[in-house]
């Protein structure tokens, strides 16, 4: 605790109280104040880009943002002992707020922030869609591939339990190769006649424990992973990484997605993009192919298996919600 304290001397805090929360959060009490230290994984590579979003949160008045602090030398972090520490408030979370709400929220900050940071630069180079003709390119492979190991399954006399799933999983499993080569294919279409890319600060982790859930609208903290990139970026992180679950929010964040979209309009080829990112197999098919390499079936892989099909299958059920709500999209057949 001698270090934390150091590093509250820097800030004018003299602690009273110092909780542990965990192994890089501490809750600091001084009788005036009351404080989250972070002992981030920050570095002196990383640090600037991090302080860089904190700037830019400050001069647009980004109200999700959990603000932090100054030293008493004007300074957003202190370097000790080899590591970045930064102070925000305590914000205390209210557990009782309903999720839909909570949900709502997090839509209306995480739109604001893509929005009032947005820039929109003209992309010439053909190899930047080329490269995406390569990507749908891949997802026909992976289907040929996806094929072959079902079949090699099916030809066991007894199929191992990881084998079995797979081969429950195939019919989605290809759905999703197809609808990633079609979108990507619709992307690229669409892409050419109008070749403006947007670029917003993007939280780069962004996760429901990221966030601190308030009375009012939640809190998005730990920007540790800051970047400026499209505003998908952020959100098919947080969709492939809370739908992984079995009794996952996918049903209120597809029920909520016009709150962002009223915060922040995505164009149709973000929403291909977005889909590409939810639907994109080469992770469940990349298990199967550390399966087939091992003797013997390892059980360890059914849990990963099931997490990349429950975040495909979202993807699929969020494609056909994109076509039900959004006809002027044109997600047809054809890319139109």
């Amino acid at each position: 605790m001698e270090t934390v304290r150091k590093v509250m001397n820097s800030y004018s805090v003299y602690p009273n109280y110092i909780t542990k929360v965990t192994d890089r959060l501490f809750r600091i009490q001084d009788g005036q104040g009351d404080y989250a230290l972070k002992k981030s994984l920050l570095t002196r590579e990383t640090v600037a880009g991090w302080e860089n979003a904190y700037h830019l949160a400050a001069s647009q008045n980004l109200r999700s943002v959990l603000p932090v602090y100054l030293t008493h030398k004007g300074n957003l972090h202190v370097e000790m002992d080899g590591s970045i520490y930064y102070l925000t408030p305590w914000v205390q979370t209210d557990e009782r707020q309903d999720k839909k709400e909570y949900i709502k929220g997090l839509f209306h900050g995480l739109g604001d922030i893509h929005a009032n940071t947005k820039r929109s630069e003209s992309i010439d180079k053909d190899e930047v869609w080329n490269s995406f003709d390569t990507y749908k390119e891949y997802c026909i492979g992976l289907q040929q591939d996806l094929l072959s190991f079902v079949e090699r399954f099916e030809n066991n006399r007894y199929m191992s339990p990881v084998e079995l799933l797979v081969c429950t999983h195939f019919k989605e499993l290809e759905a999703a190769c197809f609808l990633g080569a079609k979108r990507t294919e619709q992307l690229m279409e669409k892409g050419r006649q109008d070749r403006r890319w947007n670029w917003s600060l993007c939280h780069g982790n962004l996760r429901m424990s990221h966030t601190l859930q308030t009375a009012a609208d939640p809190f998005l903290i730990n920007w540790e992973n800051t970047m400026y990139d499209n505003a998908v970026r952020d959100l098919s992180g947080l969709f492939s990484r809370e739908t992984i679950y079995h009794n996952h929010s996918g049903s209120l964040f597809m029920e909520l997605f016009p709150e962002y979209m009223e915060k922040n309009k995505l164009t149709t080829t973000e929403l291909y993009l977005l889909i590409i990112h939810l639907v994109n197999p080469s992770s469940y098919l990349k298990l199967i192919r550390m399966y087939t390499a091992e003797d013997g079936p390892l059980m360890d892989h059914i849990p990963s298996l099931q997490q990349n099909y429950r975040r495909i299958l979202f993807g699929l059920e969020f494609s056909r919600y994109i076509e039900e709500e959004y006809e002027s999209f044109s997600f047809n057949e054809n890319g139109n």
